[in-house]
């Protein structure tokens, strides 16, 4: 974990998880991510380095986020000075993380962030929607790159062992 706190003042506290297509991507690939959302918004942010495929296929990273949001509330005075907001993020391949950690914490009864920002979060690994199948081209990143990601981190034979609850589209 990484933090970033712009000021002394309390501030909500953001949880936020890098993209990378859950295989590459880090706390340094997105550092200026998280120090420009930390100034501009006027909030604390720790940075969650998740382990990621193939080493350690899904679940792996979810449950790190899992952990990490569960073990920022009870630390969240020290992390933001405050105890009010405490919100998940992520980019890509980390919104997916948000999403399926307020699964996984909806679920399990867990405390949830009282908001989820995700940034073109990849939700859907068939990648069969509209938005893969026409439009996943010229943006330096192709649905086929996606793919690759989405294999390497949840293979077809993985799939089948997720649970029905994780397949919900209301995470929070």
């Amino acid at each position: 974990m990484r933090p970033y706190r712009p000021t002394f003042e309390p501030c909500p506290l953001v949880l936020f998880l890098h993209g990378g297509m859950w295989t590459i991507g880090d706390l340094e690939s997105h550092d200026r991510v998280c120090r420009r959302l930390a100034a501009s918004a006027q909030v604390a942010v720790l940075a969650v380095d998740y382990r990621r495929a193939p080493e350690h296929p899904w679940p792996a990273a979810v449950a790190d986020a899992t952990h990490v949001v569960e073990w920022a509330f009870d630390h969240q005075r020290k992390l933001s000075g405050a105890g009010s907001a405490l919100l998940i993020a992520g980019d890509s391949s980390g919104g997916n993380l948000a999403a399926l950690t307020c699964l996984r914490l909806r679920d399990e009864g867990g405390p949830l962030p009282t908001a989820q920002v995700l940034a073109c979060p990849n939700t859907d690994l068939t990648l069969s929607q509209p938005s893969a199948t026409e439009k996943a081209t010229g943006w330096g990143l192709a649905a086929h790159d996606v793919a690759w990601g989405a294999e390497l981190w949840v293979s077809d034979q993985r799939r089948e062992q997720i649970p029905e609850s994780a397949r919900s589209t209301s995470p929070c």
